[in-house]
């Protein structure tokens, strides 16, 4: 009984005993805001099927940043004309700190990332008249229409990473994997688009904060 009870006061100590500190990740719960030094970004993003795409500037909170892209295109005398548009708003799960006192930033991140977009352009219509008596105006006014406004639209998500300066100042890569759908502007339904095409995309972006 005397045995019983000794072990029985060990153990009830030994529970009451605070347990030892773990050992900190070096992974941490992204752009804290007692570690994130940058408010602001300017940089250029690529997309390959348009929206989210050209120059870009960023705001961050914490640990979201919100990004705008845009990119204005104008040839022929006005003859081809595009604007893409774009917003993208990114939260930063994890940040893997670099080496202290290096002279290039080596912070990775991986952050998960969302947005809209939207391309609208027109482009010149050439039309071709096999007949050698066409010198009206009106036929000249034919050659020389143009096309009709398209309209392209895009949600897109997915995650990606982001190497550089993602917690001071400096620039910074980002490589993201997005599921895209895609619809366009169709005029012979009441909605006003159609479907076009969902798949997964790159996105890249470069950019400077601080």
């Amino acid at each position: 009984m005397v045995r019983f009870a000794c072990l029985v006061a060990a153990l009830v100590v030994g529970l009451a005993m605070p347990a030892p500190a773990l050992a900190q990740s070096r992974a941490m719960v992204g752009h804290a805001e007692e570690v994130q030094k940058n408010g602001n970004g300017l940089g250029f993003a690529l997309d390959p099927k348009g929206g989210l795409l050209g120059f870009a500037y960023r705001r961050y909170f914490g640990n979201t940043a919100i990004q705008f892209d845009v990119l204005p295109l104008y040839q022929n005398r006005g003859g081809n004309i595009a604007i893409y548009f774009g917003t993208q708003v990114m939260n930063y799960a994890l940040v893997w700190p670099g080496g202290r006192g290096a002279a290039l930033p080596t912070t990775t991140a991986l952050r998960l990332t969302g947005g809209a977009a939207v391309n609208i352009n027109r482009e010149q219509q050439k039309i071709s008249i096999d007949d050698p008596n066409c010198l009206t105006v009106t036929c000249k006014q034919i050659t020389q229409s143009q096309a009709p406004v398209k309209s392209m639209y895009k949600l897109a998500g997915g995650f990606g990473f982001e190497f550089g300066a993602v917690q001071r100042s400096g620039f910074s890569v980002a490589i993201d994997l997005m599921m895209s759908i895609l619809w366009d502007k169709d005029s012979s339904n009441d909605l006003g688009v159609r479907f076009y095409a969902a798949y997964p995309l790159p996105y890249a972006t470069l950019m400077y904060s601080w």
